[in-house]
């Protein structure tokens, strides 16, 4: 009986960590932010580096516009969170900079909503992205 309790704890195990997503690997390339305006102006994308930049590029203006910051991913056992640094304001855009609890994150999705920003602060820190992968 022991041994069938060793088994299936070690089966279970097993197979938590191989379902676990490799963040880091898997966020790299360029995404596609969703905006929920009935008339959209221009297009923003981000684009994810291996090397740990993040690249917004934006024609919201009718110009195109780019910033370049830095992102980490910090995991725990329960919660993902995404963390922009270095971020600048675009015409039209906010700052990024803060720390994003990632909600869904699928192949071709990602969901995140900012909570906190890059000081600490948490009143005014709302902001809901989502992104889908550039085919």
């Amino acid at each position: 009986m022991k041994l069938l309790k060793i088994t299936l704890l070690l089966v279970a195990g097993a197979l938590f960590f191989n379902s676990c997503k490799n963040y880091e690997e898997d966020i790299v390339g360029t995404w596609n932010f969703q905006t929920f305006d009935n008339t959209p102006q221009g297009t923003t994308t981000w684009t994810f580096q291996d090397n740990g930049t993040l690249i917004r590029v934006s024609t919201a203006s009718g110009d195109l516009k780019f910033d370049s910051c830095n992102y980490s991913i910090d995991k725990n056992l329960f919660k993902k969170h995404l963390i922009i640094t270095n971020s600048k304001d675009l015409p039209g855009l906010t700052r990024l900079n803060g720390k994003y609890r990632i909600e869904v994150f699928k192949d071709d999705i990602l969901k995140m909503t900012r909570f906190e920003l890059e000081d600490g602060e948490k009143g005014g820190a709302y902001l809901r992205c989502e992104l889908m992968r550039k085919q």
